[in-house]
């Protein structure tokens, strides 16, 4: 028979009372001590993933310029004049890690880039819009960092962070290598008549008279091959940030505002030439792609290359192309130079076999201030050797799948444009967009809205205190870009 008492068990047997309690206490403590033990292991085995046997991997990051979120066929788009061919882009994705709520640094480049390899939001950044303000010689970028622990670093494309002669230049920020326009304005112009090569002029004399002989996103291609071949045997890792120019629009005012040197599979599609032009550029860029990795492959290079895709910003409308054409920003509100998420949301994407898993994330929502953080954690940099004040956060075991979804606390956004100082803020289900100082700011669920349709801010009177607290803190002052009243030249 069993007596319970309190919290004993008592067996009476033939007049005999034995008191089990203490067997099954020493039971209950061997089952929770293994418990635990189990736990411990997973945690060491997670832990040991992020920091595991591998070499400090090469990282290649290519970006593009101006490209939409739906421009690429592995980002959903519902378009009736039919999609861009972009194979070697998809393959990429189905052999890695595709995001589909990753944000850029800013809507426009020059911001954009220097959030990229500052680490900082456009509050705190010394770069917030397209003006010609250098990057000041004392920032810390993670270039800089790289280089300082034995990495190789390299630049090819767009730079557009200051001339050859002052504080921008690339050298000056943990580049040990650079080729292509140093001026934003400049890289509008796909035939041009020079370059730079680190600090000397890359002459390209059979462009000159108006000949268009050397198309630009061709040589950088080339170039960064050659890179890549130097840097094969090498006993250190390297970064390449591959930024390419295409799709931006070309000289302004030009006829040929979409300039490629042909229109290839597009050629008789029924479409304006423009949009012939713009899908071409985004195909030669994707077969761009597809060579880089062939060549990786090739030199057994890419099971130790980490491979991210990305764009500068949201699809543009200029040089008589249409974001609406093709749906570039993939159903999401907005375009280049707008803080809905068709202005900022970015197509994202991370290949590295073995430790990039094949998967679709749906859910984690960072932006490129997190890659400052996760590029130096990948390169084994201690976080004692990065900046007290850094606006991202590592997202190392996001990329490894580690942790399947990751969010950010909260992304901040601020940009003048044309007289009006614009914010937004994204956190969690929730996206908040003020059109200028004096507006409302509108409030949208992202999550059940992702078409900012629905402004619910009167209903939200809780979550509406919280985004007009980081509203008011995030902003601080920078000289150079003034938000009473703002620079028109600032877009």
């Amino acid at each position: 028979m069993i007596v319970f008492h309190d919290d004993y068990q008592v067996e009476k047997t033939k007049g005999k009372r034995r008191n089990i309690s203490l067997l099954g206490k020493v039971n209950r403590y061997k089952w929770f001590i293994g418990c635990i033990s189990l736990l411990l292991l997973f945690m060491l085995a997670a832990n040991f993933k992020t920091s595991k046997e591998y070499s400090r991997p090469n990282i290649i990051f290519i970006l593009a310029d101006d490209l939409g979120y739906g421009d690429l066929g592995v980002y959903p788009n519902e378009n009736p004049n039919g999609r861009i061919s972009t194979p070697s882009i998809d393959k990429l994705a189905s052999e890695g890690t595709q995001w589909y709520q990753l944000y850029a640094g800013h809507t426009i480049c020059a911001p954009s880039r220097a959030s990229l390899l500052l680490g900082l939001h456009s509050g705190h950044t010394p770069i917030r819009g397209n003006a010609k303000v250098p990057l000041p010689k004392e920032s810390v970028t993670f270039t800089k960092l790289l280089q300082s622990h034995g990495y190789k670093t390299a630049l090819i494309g767009k730079w557009g962070l200051g001339e050859v002669d002052d504080s921008g230049a690339p050298h000056h920020h943990g580049i040990d290598y650079f080729f292509g326009y140093l001026d934003q304005v400049a890289a509008h112009d796909y035939y041009p008549t020079s370059l730079y090569e680190n600090t000397k002029i890359f002459k390209l004399p059979q462009n000159e008279n108006n000949r268009k002989t050397t198309y630009s996103h061709d040589l950088f291609t080339a170039k960064a091959i050659d890179y890549i071949q130097a840097n094969a045997h090498s006993s250190k890792p390297f970064y390449l940030q591959l930024s390419y120019t295409i799709p931006h629009a070309g000289i302004k005012n030009s006829i040929d505002g979409m300039p490629v040197p042909d229109q290839g599979i597009y050629a008789d599609k029924n479409w304006p030439e423009v949009e012939k032009n713009f899908a071409a550029m985004v195909t030669r860029l994707d077969t761009d792609v597809g060579r880089i990795m062939d060549f990786l492959e090739a030199l057994d290079l890419d099971k130790n290359t980490l491979v991210i895709f990305s764009s500068d910003n949201g699809a543009h409308n200029e040089g008589g192309h249409s974001y609406q054409f093709f749906n570039s920003s993939g159903g999401l509100k907005g375009w280049k130079r707008s803080l809905h998420d068709g202005g900022i949301r970015t197509p994202f994407i991370a290949r590295w076999p073995g430790y990039v898993p094949v998967r679709v994330d749906t859910k984690s929502v960072w932006s490129f201030v997190d890659l400052f953080p996760t590029f130096t954690e990948l390169a084994g940099i201690s976080h004692t050797a990065l900046p007290p004040r850094l606006d991202g956060m590592s997202r190392v075991r996001n990329l490894l799948g580690i942790e399947k979804t990751e969010i950010a606390p909260f992304l901040y956004y601020e940009f003048c444009c044309r007289g009006d100082f614009r914010r937004a803020v994204r956190m969690g289900d929730w996206k908040a967009v003020q059109e200028n100082q004096n507006s409302k700011i509108l409030l949208y669920n992202i999550t059940a809205d992702p078409g900012e349709v629905n402004d619910v801010s009167e209903k939200n009177y809780i979550v509406m205190g919280r985004i007009k607290t980081i509203l008011s803190q995030e902003h601080v002052e920078n000289p150079d870009f003034p938000t009473n009243p703002c620079n028109p030249t600032y877009c």
